[in-house]
């Protein structure tokens, strides 16, 4: 068997697999299955300072086969993905752990899965019988995969009658005061193995589709989704429900957010684990039209779902059922020979300024035409429209920059540095050149009668006509920007142009 690399904490389905023979629950008053539940809880309290570098939907826990739904003994398939998702592993040596297979199967596919490194990182060793032990390391398959200087720790005493430390009280209403001494050292070597694990970055491949963390019945569909993405010849990667989401996020290029009409996994929000997604995705100032709702309800969960989460999907205006998501990664390139194409110019609208995006849009529109009818009469108004769009400029991370052919931002009232620095804003979301300027219009500005110096980007002075109502119908730029407007949109019209695929000739659509 390959060896595979340590798991990594922000990637582990389970904190640790703790590994026992069933027996020994009866023989020693249950001590396996509250052992575990005394990790679970011990360790998330010694992490919860860590919690915000995982950015996770919940902490992994412990395993333990009574606790999780899985019957013990043959090393089934569905256990062996247990083990290979677990960060590390405590092995429980009583009396039955010794003469058990299915423990001993369990310990060598550890081994064989992560190697000398992952038994000495990893592996943790707590014993109820030092007869028991000193009878485990007599045997020559426990000697060869465990050093013969592995650290244990005792949970045991001299005592006759009570020779193990029990977990918990004979009330059961708190840890046993003779267990935390023997515990706290194992805990303190996990917890800091952990935190080391956490402290190193996580490395993500970047990815071209990225499917969220969904509720567990919607993990087929989503997977045959996956399939049919990568069909198409995308790289697709699924978030796993405890993995670092915030890490696969800043990586991917779209977001698919699958789900229905059941529980969310957590809702410390009305949104759920829904709106924890967006949320980090549209902190990395990703564009929001980036993410896709992936509308899968007609599969039934489990529990029910708030009112303020049907309420959240119900007005979210992202989701799609899974054909119309697959369209809008795949949008269809037609079947003409020439493909049809659009501009797409943002005009920034604010508080102040609400309404002076509409009246640049219509000088823009009537240059746009006449650009059209002169630089390419092949390409009419229609086969190539230009769509403006209003944008605010304090919410940059809700738009598509990139996707955008051109930029205009309003001088308005403010001072030459602030305007600087939303330019500046604007800049730091662009990945690539995008033709710009910044509109200087009177009123709100000064009416200006000489050119206006460049401010970073290029200012273009625009007036309102003297015997236009008010708010306007449009505003026309200076006679000296004229120039300047046209070349902008024609910069506008060859990056529009250049988004488009190559033209395919009759005979080869003809043949497909």
């Amino acid at each position: 068997m390959a060896k595979k690399p340590l798991p990594r904490f922000a990637e582990s389905e389970y904190s640790v697999f703790v590994s026992y023979a069933g027996g020994d629950t009866a023989t020693y008053g249950n001590w396996p299955v509250d052992f575990a539940q005394q990790l679970r809880s011990q360790i998330t309290a010694a992490l919860s300072s860590h919690r915000s570098k995982l950015a996770k939907a919940q902490l992994p826990g412990p395993h333990a086969f009574e606790l999780d739904g899985i019957a013990g003994g043959a090393l089934s398939d569905e256990l062996k993905k247990r083990i290979a998702e677990s960060f590390a592993m405590v092995v429980v040596v009583g009396s039955g752990y010794v003469s058990s297979p299915w423990c001993t199967a369990e310990m060598q596919y550890f081994h064989d899965l992560f190697g000398v490194e992952g038994v000495a990182k990893r592996l943790f060793i707590a014993v109820l019988d030092p007869n028991a032990m000193a009878a485990l390391r007599d045997k020559p398959h426990w000697q060869h995969l465990v050093p013969a200087d592995q650290a244990v720790v005792p949970f045991y005493r001299d005592a006759i009658n009570t020779p193990f430390v029990p977990v918990m009280r004979p009330n059961g209403d708190a840890a046993h005061g003779d267990f935390l001494p023997c515990f706290t050292p194992l805990r303190a070597r996990l917890v800091t193995t952990i935190v080391a694990d956490i402290d190193q970055p996580v490395e993500v491949p970047a990815v071209q589709v990225l499917i969220g963390a969904c509720v567990e019945e919607l993990d087929a569909e989503v997977k045959l989704f996956a399939d049919a993405v990568r069909s198409r010849g995308l790289s697709v990667d699924l978030l796993g429900r405890r993995q670092d989401m915030a890490a696969r996020i800043k990586r991917a290029e779209r977001l698919v957010l699958p789900f229905n009409r059941a529980a969310p996994l957590f809702s410390t929000e009305a949104g759920g684990h829904l709106a924890s997604q967006v949320a980090l995705w549209t902190g990395f100032r990703k564009p929001i039209d980036r993410i896709y709702g992936l509308d899968l309800s007609h599969i039934s969960g489990t529990e029910p779902a708030q009112a303020t989460y049907l309420d959240y999907i119900d007005q979210w205006d992202r989701a799609k059922k899974p054909e119309a998501v697959l369209d809008a990664l795949f949008p269809p390139t037609g079947n003409s020979g020439a493909p049809r194409g659009r501009a797409r110019v943002l005009i920034e609208s604010n508080q102040v300024e609400v309404s002076q995006w509409k009246y640049l849009t219509r000088v823009l529109r009537e240059r746009w035409d006449v650009l059209l009818d002169k630089q390419i009469p092949a390409l009419d108004r229609k086969s190539f429209p230009l769509f403006t769009r209003g944008f605010r400029v304090d919410c940059l991370g809700n738009y598509a920059l990139d996707d955008a052919d051109g930029l205009i931002l309003l001088w308005g009232h403010r001072t030459e540095p602030t305007l600087r620095s939303y330019i500046d804003d604007v800049d730091r979301n662009l990945h690539s050149p995008a033709p710009v300027f910044v509109a200087y219009l009177f009123p709100p500005n000064l009416k200006s009668e000489l050119p206006m110096p460049a401010v970073d980007w290029e200012v273009l002075r625009f007036n309102k006509e003297p015997d236009d109502p008010d708010p306007p119908n449009k505003v026309t730029p200076e006679a000296k920007d004229e120039g300047q407007l046209t070349e902008f949109l024609r910069d506008v019209l060859e990056r529009a142009r250049g988004r488009l695929p190559p033209a395919v000739p009759s005979q080869q659509r003809q043949a497909a």
